[in-house]
């Protein structure tokens, strides 16, 4: 029993730092090994302009996206912009419009009663003279005769 305690006592505590071991190994200075050094960089620098590169990436990717989204933006505020002034112009035209139809109106219906007014006096004035010209002896107008 006390063996099988010690050994599990070993695999537990190099089985706690094999990540820390790793870790050294990971930053153990440079082998005198010139392949495996320039493999190690050759490695590191691909990682890091990966890394680089999916950044720049990212970045371009997400400047695109919100200059697309921008432009629908300004395109769908421009559309409602020109919407609304169209609705204005279409109002104040029809408002336009309308003011005219009805001073037209107002005119003719003016015109129409001076003309009436005029010609129901010049109508009085022929009956008028019609009956001093006739002599008319019982006074009796044209309409009661």
């Amino acid at each position: 029993m006390k063996r099988l305690f010690t050994w599990m006592s070993v695999a537990i505590a190099v089985y706690s730092s094999a990540p820390a071991l790793a870790q050294d190994l990971r930053n153990a200075p440079p082998s005198h090994n010139a392949d495996a050094v320039r493999q190690r960089d050759s490695h590191e620098r691909e990682a890091r302009e990966r890394r680089e590169r999916e950044e720049r990436e990212r970045r371009d990717r997400e400047a695109r996206e919100r200059a697309e989204r921008e432009r629908r933006e300004r395109e769908e505020r421009e559309r409602r912009e020109r919407a609304e002034r169209e609705r204005r112009e279409r109002d104040a035209r029809e408002r336009r419009e309308r003011a005219e139809r009805e001073r037209e109106a107002r005119e003719r219906a003016e015109r129409e009663r001076r003309e009436r007014a005029e010609r129901e006096r010049r109508e009085r004035e022929a009956r008028e003279r019609a009956d001093r010209n006739h002599g008319n002896a019982h006074g009796a107008s044209a309409v009661h005769r």
